[in-house]
This record gives structure tokens, sequence and C-alpha cells, in this order.
């Protein structure tokens, strides 16, 4: 598997979920629960 990572991508609606679910996919739950509860720092 490969994916091209933006980060301003996590600023996006769902750009935290994405990453989230990318980390599951390759076994890094821990790392994929606490991504998708994280939220922008930074409001565009």
């Amino acid at each position: 598997y490969g994916v091209q990572f933006h980060p301003e991508s996590v600023l996006t609606q769902g750009g935290y979920q994405m990453l989230g679910n990318w980390l599951e996919s390759i076994g890094l739950k821990g790392a994929a629960d606490k991504a998708k509860t994280l939220s922008p720092l930074v409001n565009l």
C-alpha cells in the first residue's frame, strides 16, 4: 500500500479521519484512534 499525504489535508473536513483510516490499515490501531479524535489547530 501507499499513500500520498499532504499536511494541509488534515485541515479539511474528514482529514484526520482519512489519516486515522490509513494508520489503522497499516496496523497502527492506537495511533489511528488518536488521529481520529484530533481537530485542526488552524481555521482557514
